[in-house]
Parts: C-alpha cells; structure tokens; sequence
C-alpha cells in the first residue's frame, strides 16, 4: 500500500485563507504537502514563519509561489524557518508546507503577518513601553502614527536572558521596507518620519529558534 500526495500551484488551498497576524496548526504526515493561500496587493509586505513543535525528525521547508504558479521562495532548515517577501503585483498567492527530507514527520505552527495591515498587539504612542513574548517562530505586530519629521526610537530588549536574539523591522505606510536590527539582548530603530501615515513595527527572533520574554519602548527623541 502507498499514499501518492499531490500539489497543483496556483489552485491548492488544502488548509485554506491565511488572516493577517496569524498562526495556523498543522501536522506533516509521511510524505505530506500542506498548502495554504492568501491575498496581497502589489507593494504589500509579508512575513512568513514555519517551526516544528514537536522537535522530531521533521525538517521545515517553506515555499511561497505567485498567482500564475511560479516559485518567488523556498526556506529550510532544522527546527525552524521563513522568509519576507515584497509583492509586485496583486492576486492570491500559495504556501505549501513539507518536509525537505520526505521523510520527516510532525506537528508545525506556520506564522504569517502582512504589512500594511498587521496590528496584532495595538497601537503604539511616544512614550509606550510594552512587554511582551516570542513563542518559537513568533511574529508580533504593532503600528504607530507619528507626526511629521519627528526622529522616533523604537528599542527591543530581551527580558528573560535566554536564547532570544531581538529582530526588529520597520515598515512603512505604503509597505516598503525601512529598516531591520538585531542584536543580542537589544536591538534599535532611529528614524526621522518623511511623511504621515500609518508605519507598522514587527519583533521577532533573529535566528528564528529562539523564545522569551521582552520589553519594546517608543519614544520621541526630537521634532
């Protein structure tokens, strides 16, 4: 007896629509291929996140393929793994979720965020302190709207003096890329605000792997 899996891109949507700020629970069986879609317009920005959770032979591979079915990107690596993207043009894209050996098994949590657009934990104004954690493969959201060429700080630091190494990106209103840091222990942003709008603020893990507890401060240090 044998189990023959198969996968069509664009048009599998095993698993359904992926929500903004989400994490989806999944399980790769022997030879499985997991897939997912979701919708974004050109200029978006989105964050993608597979771990295993159950720390078994299973081995993460992550693909994001376009609305006509072409690869745009393809991760893996032990534990955990991801990748960001920025989009080009608009339509419903697909993720298919496997094990890069085939041969691996086990339980996974696939996070996706999508800037602009993702807000998951609130908003941010000058002077906030938040404290807050990162679960394995985590990705928590904020979004601030700061005035017209104010200089704003944004700080991560690591509360809990474990394996989590602080990531922090910023985006802007109309989703292109501003900046990223990282840094044992703490990690920071200066940016002097261009123009107005809505700017949205991701923390994570670095190295994907790691987890803990940290604090996220924004402040204005000059107008």
């Amino acid at each position: 007896y044998y189990n023959l899996y198969y996968t069509q891109v664009s048009g599998s949507d095993e698993h359904g629509l992926l929500s903004n700020d989400s994490v989806s629970l999944g399980e790769i069986t022997l030879g499985d291929l997991d897939s997912y879609t979701f919708t974004a317009n050109a200029g978006d920005y989105a964050f993608l996140r597979l771990v295993d959770t159950d720390n078994t032979n299973f081995y993460p591979r992550l693909y994001l393929f376009a609305p006509d079915g072409t690869q745009l990107k393809s991760s893996t690596h032990h534990t955990a793994t991801g990748f960001n993207h920025k989009f080009t043009s608009t339509g419903t894209y697909t993720v298919v979720v496997s094990d890069h050996y085939i041969t691996g098994t086990g339980n996974y949590h696939l996070y996706f965020s999508q800037a602009p657009g993702a807000h998951e934990l609130g908003t941010l104004y000058y002077g906030d302190e938040k404290n807050e954690t990162i679960d394995l493969g985590d990705l928590d959201s904020f979004t601030f709207d700061p005035q017209l060429n104010h200089t704003i700080k944004l700080t991560v630091t690591d509360t809990s003096g474990n394996n989590f190494t602080p990531e922090i990106t910023l985006i802007a209103p109309n989703g292109d890329f501003i900046k990223r840091s990282s840094h044992h222990t703490q990690a920071s942003i200066v940016y002097t605000i261009p123009y107005r709008g809505v700017y949205t603020v991701l923390v994570s893990d670095y190295y994907i792997s790691g987890s803990g507890n940290y604090k996220l401060t924004y402040n204005k240090i000059s107008d």
